[in-house]
């Protein structure tokens, strides 16, 4: 019979994670939506980072981009919408959401979300 496993360590457990909360969902902050850094696996990106919320990704310029399905993104939002390191994309959504105002509303504001209702630069 093998020998009690031992659990992983927290250095182990941090490299296994696929998403870290940024800004968790709250019913005490009605409006502000969860915003969280996801891990992101692809052909031609083996591995990066994205700051998501409702569907949509944080872009480099600081909107929110609605993120098309794998065949439908183009070069140019893989570059705005992704970062290299977990750390990286925390920071910059950190950063980002320091800027709003206290009681902010991300759900009804027209300018951070413009590009989830089809004004995007990134298309």
């Amino acid at each position: 019979m093998p020998g009690p496993s031992v659990p992983p360590s927290d250095a182990d457990m941090l490299a296994m994670a696929s998403a870290f909360d940024v800004l968790p969902y709250s019913s005490t902050r009605p409006g502000i939506s969860q915003v969280r850094v996801e891990r992101r696996n692809g052909v031609d990106h083996p591995e990066s980072w994205a700051i998501v919320s409702m569907g949509d990704n944080l872009t480099r310029a600081g909107y929110w981009e609605w993120e098309r399905s794998p065949s439908s993104r183009s070069e140019e939002f893989l570059e705005q919408a992704r970062w290299s390191s977990a750390r990286e994309a925390i920071d910059f959504a950190r950063q980002h959401l320091a800027t709003y105002p206290s009681g902010y509303n991300t759900e009804q504001d027209p300018g951070l979300r413009r590009a989830s209702a089809g004004a995007s630069p990134l298309s």
